[in-house]
């Protein structure tokens, strides 16, 4: 049995302007009636191999959270760990442990599954046999992370090589895990192309298991500036989290520790990480279209078209773009450029127009 700790306090700027600041993408509800932080949880919540959840968010989205799991069931777990200031995933998870440890009594041999809270996974028999192979893996001492088995040459998600000479393609199983031989961020695409090619490397899902005994040992290893503030009771921590580095968890700390294995996952998943993911995501028309919400297309192609405002878009003659409307704000971008988005948002007069009650109209150019 594992305990499980959903990281919720990202920002929302990459699915900008339906997701944003004040309104991240883990809380919008672009499928169904669930968000993706609520489908993460019920993915949870239903497992017969978690004991425990815990949700780490920022300040800022504590309602929603709470909100949002009321929504789900009125008895789940309701374990809320605040994050005062944010401060990415590798300070946000040694708070949980903190929290975990002497808040909730876990033990230092208890195991964490570390998952993001904005992802869209596919729920497998199989999937759940991989994270019971997580935790005996964690249970030997070892720090585990998750591996999605490449569809195709995403510039979008980092990767991991695996030791060895042995193909991805074809050596996959429920008891499957490698060594770990190199992370790799975002790369271009002759990089990401050699990479599938290969079959040594798998994507990047942000997902992890280990004891706390483990992460207390990497940290003090491999993150001083954490591991410092680790000797304080969880209130001692809380009030000087503000001190904490800015770093994820990979950078701070799996890519340095020599007990890192990867678990490879044969299973549709998605960070959901601009809009050109969200286009991959939903099943197409006839001209390989997706179409959501009033919108009137003749001779548009390959396109995703989102209408979230009380006009109606229509398009004519046109292919592979991104068009997204909303009450105060309209995105067009060429489909393989959203990841730009966030870039886009950054700028001052951005700032501006999300603050501004008429209508914007942003563009993101090649």
């Amino acid at each position: 049995m594992m305990k499980a700790i959903v990281l919720a306090g990202g920002g929302g700027t990459r699915l900008w302007p339906v997701s944003q600041e004040h309104y991240p993408k883990q809380f919008i509800k672009l499928w169904d009636h669930h968000s993706l932080f609520q489908k993460t949880i019920l993915r949870l919540h239903q497992s017969a191999i978690i004991n425990d959840l815990f949700v780490v968010t920022n300040a800022d989205f504590v309602n929603l959270v709470q909100e949002q799991l009321l929504e789900i069931d009125k008895i789940l777990p309701n374990n809320i760990i605040t994050e005062p200031v944010r401060r990415n995933t590798a300070p946000a998870i040694a708070l949980a442990a903190k929290y975990a440890q002497e808040v909730q009594g876990a033990t230092l041999d208890d195991v964490l599954l570390l998952l993001p809270s904005d992802h869209r996974l596919e729920a497998t028999p199989e999937l759940w046999a991989q994270m019971g192979l997580a935790e005996q893996l964690a249970r030997q001492g070892l720090m585990v992370t998750f591996g999605v088995v490449p569809s195709r040459p995403e510039t979008g998600y980092g990767y991991i090589k695996i030791q060895g000479e042995q193909d991805l393609n074809l050596n996959v199983g429920t008891d499957t895990y490698f060594e770990i031989a190199q992370f790799t961020e975002k790369p271009d695409v002759k990089t990401a192309t050699e990479f599938v090619t290969s079959g040594q490397h798998l994507w990047n899902s942000g997902m992890f298991a280990f004891t706390l005994r483990s992460l207390y040992q990497a940290l003090e290893k491999y993150a001083p500036e954490i591991n410092e503030l680790m000797s304080l009771d969880y209130e001692a921590l809380y009030a000087v989290f503000a001190q904490m580095p800015n770093i994820s968890f990979d950078y701070a700390v799996m890519e340095h520790v020599q007990n890192a294995v990867v678990i490879p996952l044969a299973v549709q998943w998605s960070d959901v990480g601009c809009w050109d993911s969200i286009y991959e995501c939903f099943e197409k028309d006839q001209n390989n279209n997706v179409l959501l919400g009033d919108v009137l297309e003749l001779d548009t192609s390959n396109s995703l078209i989102m209408n979230q405002s009380k006009r109606i878009i229509a398009t004519i003659g046109l292919d592979d773009l991104v068009i997204i409307d909303t009450p105060n704000a309209l995105l067009i971008a060429k489909k393989g450029e959203t990841q730009k988005v966030k870039n886009l948002v950054e700028q001052a007069y951005i700032t501006e127009a999300l603050t501004d009650p008429l209508p914007q109209t942003i563009s993101v150019s090649p």
